[in-house]
């Protein structure tokens, strides 16, 4: 049985639901054990590249070499950030205490799109030590097999750092998240055990949102228009049972997804700002002829509330819908719904019958529809 809930629909960061949100540093070490798998990984590191300018770290040390030997797959949790030092610090330090026997099969990145800011200076110094303690040989608990923080601020937005973060990602596979999202218990060595036993899935994943209360989640985002968004929330009876099998889904909120890294098909490059990428990203791999799957042990937690001093990263109603306009354009889409919605106002549910989004004029979108590559949009000059 299935059921829908109409959870209104809301931007990424600034207190809707709306799930969401150039240098590298890496230090591998694999200074633990993997008690699952019988992997002994020795302190073994070989003076990691630690730099801030472009360039991976490049050495190798046997743990990591046992693991490449068994065929298990190594998975790059990858996390974007925009003025979020507080958020992106206890995503971080949950991930590394709370999910640790995985750790060593697992990369950290964290692609910082405002990195010169007083948060992004904090975050270069969290990494300083996180590096500290990879080559220590008395750390408590396993570490990663690499880090990296990357400075990328040139493109401003959602998509283009999520993006870079599969660009530079050394694992087989890659779980990118915002900067205020945990993760259920066991649920990362549960990724890493479906990515060994379906090592060839071509398959867009995605997992349960729960909400605050821990008395229920959202598994997928429904196929409407509502608020300026393409999507709201729903839940599927089959998505409540942590055990439960994996199912296809429509869509779902991009605040945590993962896939092969082989098998990512990639944002529209041209993509700015925030918005636009639910919806089009899962129908893109449709295209291609895979699914988008709701795996139920996946369950993360996301914070809605706006940061301490508020969100700066760029969000504009024109930029928005400028990024619609590139994917429905990329994949072939009409334009009828985009057009009624962000022209005439109108939501596609019931409940609320005019978008409190915003609309553009006729004239406006137009411009957007002729000359939706260029930045800024070309609509606000009309």
């Amino acid at each position: 049985m299935r059921h829908n809930h109409d959870g209104a629909a809301a931007d990424n960061d600034h207190g809707r639901w709306h799930n969401h949100n150039d240098g590298a540093s890496q230090y591998n070490n694999l200074s633990c054990w993997h008690d699952n798998y019988g992997i002994s990984a020795i302190n073994n590191h070989d003076g990691a590249a630690d730099n801030y300018n472009g360039r991976a770290a490049t050495n190798n040390h046997d743990g990591y070499a046992l693991i490449a030997k068994t065929k298990m797959k190594t998975l790059t949790i990858g996390i974007a950030t925009h003025n979020d030092f507080d958020g992106l610090y206890f995503s971080i330090n949950a991930l590394r205490q709370y999910h640790s026997e995985a750790m060593p099969r697992c990369e950290i990145v964290v692609v910082d799109n405002a990195p010169d800011s007083s948060c992004g200076q904090r975050a270069q110094g969290l990494f300083a030590h996180i590096r500290a303690g990879m080559s220590d040989p008395n750390s408590i608990l396993p570490q990663p097999f690499s880090v990296q923080y990357v400075p990328f601020g040139d493109v401003q937005g959602t998509a283009a750092p999520r993006q870079k973060i599969f660009d530079v990602a050394q694992g087989d596979a890659v779980m990118v998240m915002d900067s205020h999202v945990l993760c259920w218990p066991g649920s990362i060595q549960k990724l890493l055990d479906h990515y060994d036993t379906n090592p060839e899935t071509p398959d867009l994943l995605s997992g349960p949102m729960l909400y605050d209360n821990l008395c229920g989640c959202l598994t997928h985002f429904q196929d409407v228009w509502r608020d300026g968004m393409w999507g709201i929330w729903g839940s599927d009876d089959r998505g409540q049972k942590i055990d439960g099998e994996p199912f296809e889904i429509p869509a779902q909120g991009l605040g945590l997804f993962t896939c092969l890294k082989e098998h990512w098909l990639g944002f529209n490059a041209d993509f700015r700002e925030f918005g636009g990428e639910e919806w089009y990203i899962h129908t893109k791999f449709r295209q291609a002829g895979a699914k988008c799957l709701c795996l139920p042990f996946l369950r993360w937690q996301h914070r809605f509330g706006d940061p301490v001093g508020g969100r700066k990263s760029p969000l504009t109603l024109h930029g928005k819908v400028r990024n619609y306009m590139l994917g429905h354009k990329e994949l072939g889409l009409p334009l009828d719904r985009l057009r009624a919605h962000y022209l005439d106002g109108t939501n596609e549910d019931t409940g609320l019958p005019e978008s409190r989004d915003g609309r553009l004029t006729p004239v406006q979108f137009k411009a957007l529809e002729e000359f939706s590559e260029i930045y800024p949009p070309a609509s606000i000059y009309v």
